[in-house]
């Protein structure tokens, strides 16, 4: 039996990716975009200064980061990959300022989702937790070693191949600490960089998310796996100068495959 999915996102191509190959194959009945911060291109004092900027980040690595640049971590190079692949049909959409409003859940709870699904965004509460029977969640790293932000470059400057991947996992209040659904390991190379590792990692998840949810409509069985260790948790603030220069140091001598 097909089950009615709500997909919650941001409006970006290699997050739209997921929503345009779920669509596909999968009864998607809406979409909720939350509100993503986008940091703005020239850096003035005021920016600094601004509540966006302080609750992310802090200045010396602000720097370091706009340094290595989105390009180059993957996010931007992702869209331009994926833009192009997308066939988003006529779903239903909703633009949202505050996605944990209760505004915003009592319109998800409208469309009677058996499934909601989130890819990104901010800390979920309770409304979002609890808005349908299954709240599942997509991280970009292998869970708990890597939660947080940008898990597959901090796993790529570690070298930790076998933590570069994606965790499918129940949401819950836990900053990427829901109990485990499954969770993918792209095949990588040598010469891989964290640009192509992500668009691995989001053709290999979405492909990991759309199987899951096929498989769970013919049996309505999950096996979960507990989050024990408490792993790494990163954060914006903790890409410094010195992970810039081990980013540089693994990009001269490869990735060890």
């Amino acid at each position: 039996m097909n089950k009615n999915i709500v997909i919650i996102t941001g409006n970006k191509p290699h997050m739209n990716y997921f929503v345009s190959e779920m669509a596909k194959k999968l009864n998607v009945v809406s979409v909720f975009y939350f509100k993503v911060w986008k940091r703005p291109t020239l850096r003035t004092l005021e920016y600094f200064k601004s509540k966006e900027f302080r609750s992310r980040n802090k200045l010396s690595p602000s720097i370091a980061y706009d340094i290595l640049g989105e390009n180059n971590i993957g996010y931007n190079y992702a869209d331009e990959i994926f833009k192009s692949k997308l066939k988003l049909k006529s779903i239903p959409a909703y633009h949202c300022e505050d996605i944990n409003s209760e505004e915003v859940i009592e319109k998800i709870k409208e469309f009677r989702p058996d499934i909601v699904f989130c890819h990104g965004g901010p800390i979920y509460e309770e409304g979002i937790i609890n808005c349908a029977p299954l709240v599942i969640n997509f991280h970009s790293g292998i869970s708990p070693n890597y939660r947080g932000a940008h898990s597959h470059l901090f796993a790529y400057i570690d070298g930790s191949k076998y933590d570069i991947g994606g965790t499918l996992m129940k949401l819950n209040s836990k900053i990427d600490g829901g109990d485990i659904i499954r969770q993918c390991r792209p095949t990588l190379k040598h010469s891989d960089t964290p640009k192509e590792i992500f668009v691995k990692i989001m053709e290999s998840g979405c492909s990991l998310v759309i199987d899951f949810i096929e498989n769970y409509q013919n049996n309505n069985e999950i096996k979960l796996e507990k989050q024990i260790d408490k792993g790494k948790y990163t954060k914006n603030s903790d890409f410094n100068f010195n992970k810039l220069l081990k980013y540089y140091y693994r990009r001269f001598v490869g990735f060890k495959i």
